[in-house]
């Protein structure tokens, strides 16, 4: 397979867009030493050739999202039934294949734990081809520095409530999470609101934390990379397992959660013989119990930000 080149520029812009994907053309250019014309050149040719996407991601709490569960199960049937029972949930944001008995992880966002039990039954449960499924809640984030998702934006403490949101805000933030860059005159127009309601409320959404504007790289595309979930169980010493796990390069995204596995973490590597030696190097640290290594084969449900379909009051 042949993997598209990013040259050193290109790879400056993405880090800039990641950090802010509302970065203007102009000091996105200034930045990589480029003109404006250029710097818009080179994101217009990554966007079209499907290997940058900027999006904008809205906090869960804002969307009454509290709750984060990684579901693993065991399915014996066509993919693409599976595949047709989840993907009119709005709630079900990342499904992959893997390499493991348990073959299929699904990760589901929702209001609270009774939710998530309510829609891992009615989708799941009820399906013939599923057995063996567990649900993990995820208790504590490690680390979230994915490059193939979209992490949740920072702003609101654990035990804050989120801001009010009026149905402006509502019809901005469908605009946003496809397009943060959209300007504010373009923004106005396609809600036929007066430009300085649309400006402020803009503003005030990206500045209290409701959205962000991040860009998500096709890694898959530019790089040969091998990526998987490592589970882990964990002894006496467990903070400082956790702390060592997460300060590998590999490591993208580490969860502390429930169930048999007291983590989890999300890595990438090069090759499967890098893969082999990541996960001897997680397995050689203190207070490491146990592990298991489940490569993905393949995304049935590509990571998206967090969905606004579940929300009816805007």
């Amino acid at each position: 397979m042949q993997r598209y080149r990013l040259d050193d520029i290109d790879e400056a812009l993405l880090a800039l867009l990641r950090a802010d994907g509302r970065t203007p053309f102009a000091e996105l250019a200034h930045s990589v030493g480029l003109s404006p014309d250029a710097a818009r050149a080179r994101y217009t040719r990554l966007t079209n050739d499907g290997v940058l996407r900027v999006i904008g991601v809205v906090h869960p709490r804002s969307l009454g999202y509290r709750s984060l569960a990684n579901v693993w199960l065991t399915y014996r049937g066509p993919m693409e039934d599976l595949v047709k029972a989840a993907a009119d949930v709005p709630n079900v944001t990342f499904m992959t294949q893997v390499l493991a008995e348990q073959n299929v992880l699904c990760e589901i966002v929702a209001a609270d734990d009774t939710e998530i039990a309510d829609i891992v039954h009615s989708t799941f449960m009820s399906l013939p081809d599923v057995s063996n499924l567990e649900i993990c809640k995820c208790l504590e984030t490690i680390k979230w520095e994915s490059q193939a998702r979209p992490a949740p934006a920072p702003g609101l403490a654990p035990g804050d409530e989120p801001a009010a949101l009026s149905e402006v805000d509502g019809a901005l933030l469908r605009l946003l999470v496809e397009n943060p860059r959209m300007s504010y005159r373009d923004l106005a127009a396609a809600l036929g609101e007066p430009y300085w309601i649309v400006r402020k409320r803009t503003q005030t959404l990206f500045a209290q934390g409701t959205i962000r504007a991040t860009a998500m790289v096709d890694r898959v595309s530019t790089e040969p990379q091998i990526m998987a979930t490592i589970v882990v169980r964990i002894g006496a010493g467990g903070d400082a397992a956790l702390r060592a796990i997460g300060a590998l390069p590999e490591v993208a995204l580490l969860n502390v959660q429930s169930g048999s596995y007291h983590a989890t973490a999300e890595v990438s590597c090069d090759s499967s013989a890098a893969l082999a030696r990541l996960g001897r190097q997680i397995s050689d640290i203190a207070g490491i119990l146990g592990m298991e290594i489940r490569p993905y084969v393949r995304t049935l449900i590509v990571p998206m930000p967090w969905s606004l379909d579940a929300r009816t009051d805007w």
